[in-house]
């Protein structure tokens, strides 16, 4: 460097004390900065830990709350005959199985409706032959409480009874209004029975 072959030896001194200087400022920022990015990336995470342990143990609560509830309605007198009512009349459904303008249309519902939502959120891509019941009596249940209820489907269960008379429908709006309350108390969109 012809610059500094024209310093003085004084002037070097000093030039090579700043640099070096310099060169420790430098060193020990970075180290900080690398401390601190590692403290606060450390905080963040016991932070996120905190509140997953925490929405973990409310969703626990939660979850804990509705099996007891719905444990208590599942054993209750109201529930088990409203099983043993909708059971029968599911199979004398079982004996009018659709015609084929309503298979048509509860395969619509399914196409149009029910398999763009489930995609929608995430579930897989379903078929329609897939997602169709076997049993002739859940095929006509489903298309008179679902692919011909007036409401949209995210409010089917504003419909109380099928305008079929058939003991279903029968059984339904007898039992519909107390799920409904139910479920409105607990705090569910809707409640389903299972008939295992």
């Amino acid at each position: 460097m012809p610059i500094l072959r024209r310093l003085s030896i004084q002037s070097k001194l000093i030039f090579i004390l700043v640099l070096v200087s310099l060169t420790a400022v430098l060193a020990v920022s970075y180290s900080s900065y690398q401390t601190a990015r590692t403290a606060a990336r450390d905080a963040a995470n016991r932070q996120l830990a905190g509140v997953r342990i925490t929405k973990t143990n409310l969703l626990k609560s939660l979850i804990g709350g509705y099996r007891v509830q719905i444990s208590s309605f599942a054993t209750s007198r109201t529930a088990l005959e409203s099983l043993t009512q909708l059971g029968q009349a599911m199979r004398k459904l079982d004996e009018t199985p659709l015609d084929e303008a309503g298979r048509r249309k509860l395969e619509a519902f399914y196409r149009d409706t029910f398999i763009p939502g489930l995609s929608k959120t995430g579930g897989e891509n379903a078929e329609v032959p897939r997602l169709l019941p076997v049993e002739p009596g859940a095929q006509v249940a489903q298309k008179l409480y679902i692919a011909d209820n007036p409401h949209p489907y995210e409010k089917g269960n504003l419909l109380d009874v099928a305008p079929d008379n058939s003991e279903y429908s029968t059984a339904h709006k007898r039992f519909h209004a107390i799920f409904a309350q139910i479920a409105n108390r607990i705090g569910l969109e809707d409640l389903m029975l299972v008939d295992s």
